[in-house]
């Protein structure tokens, strides 16, 4: 006998491209903007049938000051933070938002990691920008060069340092000597499963260039932890470097600016700018910024029972799947009268 079809709930979603001006390049991400009645387990399936690097739900915020929640996730697990992500998901709440040309938006985000500030400059198509505080930046002695060289399969000669890092999620970073042998890196998984899998950060973000204020970097970045085989941009390391560089420098105060190619050998070429500020000897703000191009929108018709046959795979039912405006339109209009209150508690945990 056939089994009835389960009831569905469609959701909207949109495809964008982030760090590029055109389509089919940068570093691909789905955005669901309002993500409400899906539960953990669901928005997680959900992630791994797009098989992006990251996909974006968006729910109301738990603060009427704030503008909206994110909750970020890969193929294979959830993100605190992470750069494209934050930067996709504030275009497209601009773009439904409506903002003529000469509009600027910005909104104050609750993620795990904490609040995100974020603009959006309409002027010329979509830019987006994100403004963090990074933590203290004290972290682990990295693996040396010599098992760096190995994971990479590349000569030890050809790697210049290496360290941990982080603005949010941590990274291991590795500068070599130059943009050809960034190309020729070979991830060894054995060696990498030995040697970085489980240490501090087992993402592996290397470069070449001039990492000094304004300098430029050709990059590429692997975590297969997070089942990236490699990703066409990565901001959040991005902010890192930039907070890294400002970090090491011995200026007490200024801005510490760098901009980054990536994903050029994965024919998806993607521009990231990084920038930090110094204040007294302390970072005090870290960031990255890029163009967002819109490239599709959709449906996407979610079971409202369990479809997998797993214990808590779907958690939606009629009662919890009311439709309200996902967007604060008090929060997203009058931000700017909060942005000294960074340093807002984290938000509270749960779906």
């Amino acid at each position: 006998m056939a089994q009835p079809l389960p009831n569905y709930r469609p959701y909207r979603f949109f495809i964008v491209d982030v760090f590029t001006q055109m389509p089919f390049n940068g570093n691909q991400l789905a955005v669901f903007p309002d993500a409400q009645g899906l539960s953990t387990a669901l928005m997680q399936v959900i992630a791994r049938e797009f098989n992006f690097a990251e996909t974006v739900f968006i729910f109301p915020p738990k603060k009427p000051e704030h503008t909206a929640r994110f909750r970020i996730f890969t193929p294979t697990s959830e993100l605190p933070f992470a750069g494209h992500p934050n930067l996709g998901a504030a275009a497209v709440l601009t773009y439904l938002a409506g903002h003529n040309s000469a509009d600027k938006s910005h909104m104050l985000v609750e993620e795990a990691a904490g609040v995100v500030d974020l603009h959006v400059d309409t002027s010329s198509g979509l830019f987006a920008r994100l403004t963090i505080e990074p933590g203290p930046q004290d972290f682990p002695t990295a693996p040396d060069i010599r098992v760096l060289a190995k994971v990479l399969s590349l000569n030890p000669d050809l790697l210049l340092r290496t360290w941990f890092g982080s603005a949010g999620v941590p990274f291991c970073f590795v500068h070599i000597s130059d943009k050809s042998s960034v190309d020729l890196a070979v991830l060894d998984r054995p060696a990498w499963k030995e040697h970085i899998k489980d240490s501090h950060s087992p993402h592996i973000f290397f470069f070449s260039g001039s990492l000094e204020p304004g300098g430029s970097l050709y990059a590429r970045m692997i975590a297969p932890a997070l089942g990236i085989d490699e990703d066409p941009a990565t901001g959040a390391a991005a902010a890192a470097l930039a907070t890294f560089l400002a970090t090491e420098s011995s200026a007490q105060e200024g801005k510490f600016d760098l901009e980054i190619a990536q994903g050029v050998a994965l024919g998806r070429p993607s521009r990231i700018t990084a920038f930090a500020e110094k204040r007294m000897g302390r970072v005090i703000s870290a960031g990255v910024g890029g163009h967002v191009s819109l490239v599709g929108e959709g449906l996407m018709r979610v079971p409202l029972t369990d479809f997998r046959g797993s214990a808590g795979a779907s958690e939606l039912s009629e009662s919890n799947i009311q439709s309200t405006p996902h967007l604060n339109n008090d929060a997203y209009t009058d931000a700017s009268r909060h942005v000294d209150e960074y340093s807002i508690p984290k938000p509270e945990s749960g779906d």
